[in-house]
């Protein structure tokens, strides 16, 4: 069973990853004449989230929540993914001068375990 369900989070990570990536460069193209790129990139962002959540919740995790529930509980879980990764990424790189190549696959391999097991336990732990 958590075989099974780690092989279909690795699916929906590989869907959320191309549609984060094509929502994120279609965006810009459209709007890039009327808003800065960073505007584009933050709500790219947040909406590939709202899309990695509904693809979770229904893929990986038949979850029973609303989606407002998950949505809400979901975002906290990738916000906190984001900001510990990123003091990971702060970290290895500026104090202890290790390689952008080697911090970047650890950062990928590690918030991938990191979320997991948050929305398994937090967001998705209805069942």
């Amino acid at each position: 069973m958590i075989r099974r369900k780690l092989i279909r989070y690795s699916i929906a990570g590989i869907i959320n990853t191309i549609f984060g990536y094509f929502l994120g460069v279609i965006l810009y193209l459209i709007l890039v004449d009327f808003i800065d790129a960073y505007i584009i990139s933050v709500v790219a962002g947040f909406l590939s989230i709202g899309f990695s959540i509904f693809i979770h919740r229904k893929f990986v995790f038949n979850s029973q929540n609303t989606y407002l529930t998950d949505l809400y509980s979901g975002g906290l879980v990738y916000g906190f993914v984001i900001v510990y990764s990123g003091l990971i990424f702060k970290i290895a790189i500026d104090f202890f001068g290790f390689s952008i190549f080697l911090v970047q696959a650890f950062v990928l391999v590690q918030g991938w375990g990191v979320s997991y097991i948050l929305l398994n336990k937090v967001t998705f732990g209805n069942k």
